[in-house]
């Protein structure tokens, strides 16, 4: 299939840029791919329901999920699409944010909300705002299906992942997020996923104390760590994981009240994930 492209210029990194836009559905790329939601928590209900809500697949996507695409490496653009949905009365001016929470050095990415974006080299954005003209007003039950997350692997093998998080720009913290990772194996080979027997996050909410997470795990755990990231997608503790049955504190002394994820990581990829509640 062959996409109509419109080319533009925008405005970005101090310099005017090409950016493409399919004029109907944004662009659409012929791909080859194995799509796979692993949705890494066990949610319960807060009083701060999410306003905005993602679908992938024409399914809803739970705030903090992952959403991984394995294939063969080669050099063309791995593709992923997430809906974005404003779910309450009113309007909202809706715009994103890319985070690189670990992605492999020679390869490139790019995204597209309202206009795509010129591919960058992995390191050379670690966190890219879209701009502020190409925010999404939002009413009821609108939903925008123009985004697109875009993996350059250039016949690299390895593992990238994203985040990407939507926001109010009138109120940043409501928002939503997802990890999307992208995996390029050798012909005819993917990479086993680790494993992990238990996670355990205690107290939740905290109450004012710290947290302790309690991990059981099978494998290696060479390159492992435990990351805290707060609501949108800042990453806020780093700890190193040392052994297959361990017990980490994580201080919540500094941090603001609000919800955050922890997120056990192996050779830079989401491995399992649990959130928790920081209250005083």
């Amino acid at each position: 299939m062959i996409g109509w492209v419109v080319w533009s210029s925008t405005y970005l990194c101090g310099t005017w840029i090409s950016c493409k836009t399919d004029p109907i559905n944004r662009t659409s790329f012929p791909m080859k791919q194995t799509l796979t939601l692993t949705l890494f928590f066990s949610f319960a209900f807060f009083s701060n329901a999410q306003n905005i809500q993602l679908l992938h697949n024409n399914e809803e996507v739970m705030n903090g999920s992952l959403i991984t695409y394995s294939r063969p490496t080669d050099s063309t653009a791995m593709q992923v699409d997430v809906h974005v949905l404003w779910s309450i009365e009113g309007e909202a001016d809706v715009n994103v944010r890319r985070y690189e929470v670990d992605v492999q050095a020679g390869t490139g990415n790019y995204f597209c909300w309202g206009v795509c974006y010129a591919a960058q080299n992995a390191g050379a954005r670690p966190v890219w705002n879209a701009l502020a003209i190409h925010s999404v007003i939002l009413a009821q039950l609108d939903t925008v299906r123009n985004f697109h997350a875009y993996h350059e692997p250039r016949n690299l093998v390895g593992t990238s992942t994203y985040r990407y998080v939507w926001f109010n720009t009138a109120e940043p913290s409501d928002s939503a997020w997802v990890d999307i990772q992208f995996t390029t194996t050798s012909v005819g080979i993917e990479e086993r996923a680790s494993s992990v027997n238990n996670m355990q996050v205690y107290p939740n909410p905290t109450l004012g104390n710290d947290v302790e997470v309690v991990l059981d795990l099978t494998g290696n755990v060479q390159n492992t760590k435990l990351v805290v990231y707060n609501m949108v997608g800042e990453r806020v503790r780093t700890s190193t994981v040392r052994g297959l049955q361990s017990r980490t504190m994580v201080s919540t002394s500094d941090l603001s009240a609000g919800l955050y994820f922890v997120t056990l990581e192996r050779n830079g990829s989401a491995v399992a994930s649990k959130r928790f509640v920081v209250t005083r």
